[in-house]
């Protein structure tokens, strides 16, 4: 079954990422899988696998510090050409921060194997496991509040 050519759907992706111990669940409103463990990283809202019946795309969002923009941006070229298959982007919208979107695709209809999908899923997580932590390490995106620290109390903090 591992090696055996098949044009997925969703219910089929689901399956394998099941068979690999990876939690999902599907969202009513982009009909996409959810994937938990990768929205547990700091920093990151909301990844996803959305899959067609030509192609399946793995997307991760981030919100970015409004500070936090002008030098991501400056750096994204770079950020790009570290990563030449995966399409790295900022998405502004008039109504929420700016969002930095990580996102791989694999072309599936000519259909693929277990193996290439799992292949697929782990390089694409663990690509932006690194764009997320750089982005993190940089200090662009916004993180949760209960887990950044606070500033000493005895610090000479002007109000």
């Amino acid at each position: 079954m591992v090696n055996t050519l098949i044009r997925p759907d969703r219910d089929q992706v689901k399956h394998w990422l099941e068979s690999l111990e990876i939690p999902t669940y599907i969202c009513d409103n982009c009909q996409a899988l959810h994937l938990p463990q990768v929205q547990e990283m700091e920093g990151v809202l909301e990844s996803r696998l959305f899959v067609d019946e030509e192609w399946m795309l793995l997307s991760t969002e981030a919100e970015i510090k409004p500070s936090g923009l002008l030098h991501l941006m400056a750096e994204l070229g770079n950020i790009n050409a570290a990563w030449p298959t995966t399409k790295i982007f900022v998405d502004i919208q008039d109504d929420s921060l700016p969002r930095l979107v990580v996102s791989q695709s694999l072309f599936v209809g000519a259909a693929i194997t277990m193996k290439q999908f799992e292949h697929f899923f782990n390089q694409t997580i663990e690509i932006v496991e690194q764009v997320i932590g750089e982005c993190h390490d940089n200090g662009v995106l916004v993180v949760d509040n209960a887990s950044a620290s606070k500033p000493d109390e005895t610090s000479n903090i002007v109000h």
